[in-house]
C-alpha cells in the first residue's frame, strides 16, 4: 500500500493544446481532450494509484469553485509527492494559433487560482511556446510561485516520445522548488521564459537560452538548481496580472551588414505599426 503520509504540494496543470496532448486521426495529429484520463491515469509516473479526494479549481471566478479528479504521483527523490488536477481550456488550441487572448486566458486561469496551489504547469504548443512564456512573463507580476511551461515534440499516445519526461520534470520541479518566475522546461533544463528561443522542429532539445544559462538541469534522479541565476523578490505583494497584452502592432526587423535606411524607414513610417 502506497503511502500516502509523506507531504504533498499542489500543482494545477493548465491544458491550452499542441501536440503534447495530441492523438492519432485519419488526418493526423488532432488535439484530444480527456489528458488527464486517458495520458495521465494509465501511467504509473504520474499515478501511484491512491486515488486522492477531488482538489477545488476556480474556473469562471476566484469565488466559484468546482471539485475535479485529483491524482498522486509516487514519492519523488525527495522523499515528498505531487498532487495535481488538470484544467483544459474549452477549445484546444494548435500552437500557430495562440495569439493575446489566449496569453489572457492563462495568466486570468493562473490567477484565479493562485491561492489554491503551490505551483503550476502549463502545456503548450512547441512553435510559439518561447513567445507565449515571453509575454507571461511580463503579464504576471509580483510572482511568488512557479510557473513552467511546456510541451513536447511527439505526443504522449506514443510509444516512442519525449512528453513523459518534460510534463514529469515540470511536475517535480513545480512542486518541490520555489522558483518564482516563469519558465520554460524541455529536455530535462529549465529555462527563464523570457530567454528562451525555439532552435529545433523535430529534435528532443528544441528550446535553448543562449545568452543566459539554464535555471536547473535534471541528472538521474536528481533536479540541480542553479540558485545563483533564479530570481528571488525580496518583497511579498499580492499576485496581479496585466491582460490584453497585444502583439499586433509589434515589428520584427532583423539588422544586417549592408541593410538600407530606407528599409528601416518603412518599418518605423508604416502607419499600420
Amino acid at each position: 500500500m502506497a503511502n500516502t503520509e509523506l507531504p504533498e504540494s499542489r500543482v494545477l496543470i493548465i491544458i491550452t493544446g499542441g501536440t503534447i496532448c495530441m492523438r492519432t486521426s485519419p488526418d493526423g495529429y488532432i488535439p484530444a481532450r480527456g489528458f488527464l484520463q486517458s495520458g495521465l491515469a494509465p501511467r504509473p509516473v504520474f499515478n501511484d494509484g491512491t486515488y486522492p479526494p477531488p482538489l477545488e479549481l476556480a474556473t469562471s471566478s476566484a469565488d466559484t469553485l468546482q471539485a475535479v479528479q485529483s491524482l498522486r504521483t509516487p514519492p519523488s527523490a525527495y522523499n515528498r509527492r505531487v498532487r495535481y488536477c488538470v484544467y483544459e481550456f474549452e477549445t484546444l488550441l494548435d500552437s500557430s494559433s495562440i495569439d493575446s487572448a489566449g496569453w489572457d486566458l492563462i495568466a486570468t486561469c493562473i490567477k484565479r487560482n493562485y491561492r489554491l496551489f503551490d505551483g503550476f504547469v502549463v502545456l503548450h504548443g512547441t512553435d510559439s511556446l518561447a513567445y507565449t512564456c515571453s509575454a507571461l512573463s511580463f503579464m504576471l507580476q509580483n510572482l511568488g510561485k512557479p510557473v513552467v511551461f511546456t510541451g513536447s515534440q511527439v505526443p504522449m499516445m506514443e510509444l516512442q516520445n519525449d512528453a513523459t519526461d518534460n510534463l514529469l520534470g515540470s511536475l517535480v520541479i513545480a512542486g518541490h522548488f520555489m522558483i518564482p518566475e516563469v519558465c520554460l522546461f524541455f529536455n530535462f533544463k529549465l529555462y527563464r521564459g523570457d530567454r528562451t528561443t525555439k532552435v529545433s522542429a523535430d529534435d528532443y532539445a528544441a528550446f535553448a537560452s543562449p545568452n543566459y544559462p539554464p535555471l536547473a538541469t535534471v541528472a538521474a534522479n536528481r533536479t540541480n538548481v542553479n540558485w545563483d541565476c533564479v530570481y528571488r523578490p525580496t518583497q511579498v505583494r499580492p499576485v496581479k496580472i496585466r491582460t490584453s497584452l497585444s502583439a499586433a502592432h509589434v515589428a520584427c526587423l532583423r539588422v544586417f551588414p549592408g541593410i538600407k535606411p530606407e528599409m528601416i524607414e518603412a518599418v518605423l513610417k508604416d502607419e499600420e505599426l
